[in-house]
């Protein structure tokens, strides 16, 4: 394989990118090369994936919810993140991986499409911050549901009056070391 030689100045950037679960460096510089180096053409997240046409649809109006499908967008930016999407589920205890699993109960492609949207989030502030990206785990999204659930019951506890005072438990998985045989007492 030779090397992209327009590609050198952005090497570091490349290099940041290619570290998102199977991404190497060829995705990486297609993603980059579509959205470019310079992250002060989007104010916000928001706004690129807007651009990129991966933002998720919300249409609702006097109480009827419409369809909320997604915009048309750059049509060589989405290709490359859906195979990016595609190939980051598959990988074992990943967090995208994780976040597919949880949303595609119904709806494989809107799932695909949410991973997508997660991984322009993460590739913008990348490129924008200049770091590394930073593999959360299989486990961050149940950790932060049950942090955000103990959160959201000891809130409605202080609005009903009740103060509460919390201490973490920790469960200590047991070692099974065999079935033991008990024979109960006979009189």
């Amino acid at each position: 394989m030779r090397k992209y030689k327009y590609s050198q100045p952005l090497k570091d950037r490349i290099s940041n990118v290619a570290n998102y679960p199977r991404h190497n460096s060829i995705s990486a510089a297609c993603l980059l090369s579509k959205i470019g180096a310079d992250m002060s053409t989007f104010p916000t997240v928001h706004h690129l994936a807007s651009w990129a046409g991966i933002c998720p649809g919300n249409n609702e109006s006097a109480g009827r919810i419409m369809s909320g499908r997604i915009t048309k967008g750059n049509q060589y930016l989405k290709p490359t993140l859906v195979e990016c999407a595609w190939s980051a589920t598959r990988v074992k205890d990943c967090y995208l991986r994780r976040k597919y699993e949880s949303l595609v109960g119904r709806r494989e492609k809107r799932a695909l499409i949410a991973v997508c949207h997660k991984i322009l989030i993460a590739a913008y502030h990348i490129i924008k911050d200049k770091v590394a990206y930073k593999e959360l785990g299989y486990d961050y999204v149940d950790a932060r549901r049950k942090t955000n659930q103990v959160q959201s019951y000891l809130d409605k506890l202080r609005i009903l009056g009740v103060s509460v005072e919390i201490t973490a438990i920790q469960l200590q998985r047991s070692t099974f070391t065999g079935w033991t045989k008990v024979t109960p007492k006979r009189n």
